[in-house]
């Protein structure tokens, strides 16, 4: 919901303009009856008063009822259709419209892709005096008018008075299709916020169900999502190699055309776009399902297999005793290993002795401190791969790395490999590995 700025339009200038030129209105009155316009006039002003003195509190106003002394007055209602077009009050319409930038600042879209109405923020059904008040009135497209009908939550809020972004509240998920990662889905729910009061989040989540919101946003986003990954094809497809998670971010951002601004962020397409990217590029579990999809023509696991076989008939033909012939050994045997290295444990952090691959200028490759889950790892002493980690971040070539196995070594030391794209690599792999390298920098 978008904050309007500007409303200056005061239910006593729209009488003027009705008893200025609506015949109807005038007959309504009595043109001779000064007495009965003064009325109406202080009536309306009254109860618009009382509206903008209550903004905060507009559950709390009383609707009007048949046995209310002025309830004749009601009639005033029929009057609301003097705002459509060629009537009385367009020119006030129009001029609502522009405060609002042509868009609904309910759900932001584009009132060139809908139909524009007027929505009674207090329903005039049980609010006829605020019928025709223009800070009761709201230009918002036909959609978010009709989902909230004559709806009034606990807290009313209205854009001339309040505003708030819906994705501050609401966040995506992945659904992850894993055997087709392409056609996986966007789900839309409401996010756990801890920071903001408790209150706020539940009148605020009431609003965005009160206008159907993330139905609406759901249905969008699903489309943003839909596009970029057709788009994401396109590009992946001119290329034929295999992919690292870090690549694929990479890719991602390349095709995020979202440009910031401070200030409120209108909702559409590029914007949905943009946080789909930004989710895409934070979900592990995805990235990892999408590179494995692309990589699955390189069928690295039976590679891999048949590399080991090699490496070990090597050790068996003569005698290496050099861990640079090693670790240079290693490197040319298995398949796509961009980095190999021996890495030593000291209190906390891993420091490099030894490696072969390209020139390294990063120093967080030469020392860096396990975190987390990794670390864990670590301190298991147990061989393992990962598709996401520092090393796999840092080392150039840059986002090629996609998968690192760890190897603990007899000494205490870990030989790190990174492996260009991302893999599944079993276990019976990885202990083969392990029994064949720890034979080979056995120093």
């Amino acid at each position: 919901m978008r904050k309007i700025e500007g409303m200056d339009i005061t239910v006593k200038d729209i009488l003027k303009t009705l008893s200025d030129e609506s015949v109807d209105f005038v007959e309504m009155i009595d043109d001779d009856d000064k007495c009965a316009f003064d009325f109406i006039n202080d009536l309306l002003s009254y109860y618009e008063n009382e509206y903008k003195i209550n903004f905060e509190n507009l559950s709390n106003l009383q609707p009007i009822s048949e046995d209310d002394d002025n309830y004749s007055f009601s009639s005033i209602q029929n009057y609301y259709s003097e705002y459509y077009s060629g009537q009385t009050l367009y020119d006030y319409r129009e001029y609502m419209e522009q405060l609002v930038e042509k868009r609904c600042p309910i759900c932001d879209c584009s009132f060139a892709y809908s139909q524009v109405t007027l929505d009674h923020i207090l329903p005039k059904s049980k609010f006829p005096f605020l019928s025709i008040t223009p800070i009761n009135l709201v230009p918002t497209c036909y959609n978010c008018n009709m989902r909230k009908n004559d709806g009034i939550p606990s807290k009313v809020l209205n854009p001339y008075f309040h505003g708030f972004s819906p994705f501050d509240y609401l966040t995506i998920i992945i659904r992850i299709n894993v055997e087709k990662p392409f056609e996986s889905t966007i789900d839309i729910n409401f996010a756990d916020l801890n920071v903001v009061p408790q209150e706020q989040v539940m009148y605020i989540r009431e609003n965005i169900d009160l206008y159907k919101l993330r139905q609406k946003y759901l249905d969008l986003t699903n489309i943003a999502f839909l596009k970029l990954m057709d788009e994401f094809q396109q590009v992946i497809h001119l290329n034929s190699d295999v992919y690292s998670i870090t690549e694929l971010k990479g890719y991602f951002l390349c095709l995020d055309n979202y440009v910031d601004s401070e200030g409120y962020k209108f909702i559409d397409e590029s914007y949905l776009r943009h946080l789909c990217i930004l989710k895409i590029n934070e979900n592990t579990e995805f990235l990892t399902c999408l590179a494995k999809h692309l990589n699955i023509l390189v069928n690295y696991s039976d590679r891999l297999a048949d590399s080991i076989k090699n490496l070990e008939a090597k050790v068996q033909e003569e005698l290496i005793n050099h861990r640079a012939n090693c670790l240079e050994l290693i490197k040319g045997v298995l398949p796509l290993i961009l980095f190999i290295s021996i890495y030593e444990l000291k209190n906390s952090y891993l420091e490099l002795i030894d490696f072969r691959g390209v020139f390294q200028s990063e120093q967080m490759v030469f020392n860096f401190r396990p975190e987390g889950k990794y670390s864990e790892l670590i301190n298991s002493h147990k061989s393992f791969n990962v598709n996401e980690s520092l090393l796999l971040s840092i080392v150039k070539p840059e986002n090629k790395a996609g998968t690192e196995i760890v190897i603990p070594l007899s000494n205490g030391n870990f030989c790190i490999l990174l492996i260009e794209g991302s893999f599944d690599i079993n276990t019976s792999q990885i202990e083969e590995l392990d029994a064949t390298i720890n034979k080979i920098l056995k120093l």
